[in-house]
């Protein structure tokens, strides 16, 4: 069984990431993300073998010492494996490098076994707009998130606690808004 931490975008962000997946669907690029059950998210950690308990609660501490932050999606990047993952890319700010490095900073303390993919020094942050696109039609799925993307811009508000697939939401904090 596999888990993951993810931070959310604020409603606004959300939404206009949910619009550009159907018009990427309505182009014949089928993600099957939105019929799993998983919101637009920035993963923190891909986890197995994981001690839920201990790790909500590490969530909790984490999200009330992390406040809501900036965030900017302005590229759009492709993960040359046999996933055939779309994304977009967000701009790497300093806060957006120290709340992954914190965060995994308090795994530590926690039993699980963690993807080496979300590794501090080798994280690559994405927002996932669709994946099982053939390498075939990668060019074309391209195309088609190019003809429907402009930069977006908003805030991460929340952290959340997942099991997948489908996705299951097992925890989810607001980052603490009173130092936003």
């Amino acid at each position: 069984m596999g888990y993951a931490v993810e931070l959310y975008f604020n409603p606004e962000l959300e939404t206009a990431l949910r619009h550009l997946r159907q018009r990427l669907a309505e182009a014949g690029v089928s993600s099957a993300l939105d019929g799993l059950g998983d919101r637009p998210h920035v993963s923190l950690a891909v986890l197995h073998d994981l001690d839920v308990e201990a790790c909500s609660a590490t969530l909790d501490q984490f999200a009330r010492a992390t406040p809501a932050f900036p965030v900017s999606l302005a590229s759009v990047g492709v993960f040359p494996s046999s996933e055939g993952v779309l994304f977009l890319a967000p701009v790497m700010t300093e806060t957006l490098w120290q709340v992954h490095r914190d965060f995994h900073s308090r795994l530590a303390g926690i039993k699980a076994r963690l993807s080496d993919l979300y590794l501090p020094n080798r994280w690559v942050a994405h927002s996932t707009l669709a994946i099982h696109v053939p390498s075939a039609q990668m060019g074309r799925a391209v195309e088609a998130c190019l003809a429907h993307f402009k930069p977006l811009s908003g805030l991460l508000t929340e952290v959340g606690l997942i099991e997948f697939r489908p996705v299951k939401t097992l925890a989810a904090f607001k980052l603490d808004a009173e130092t936003a």
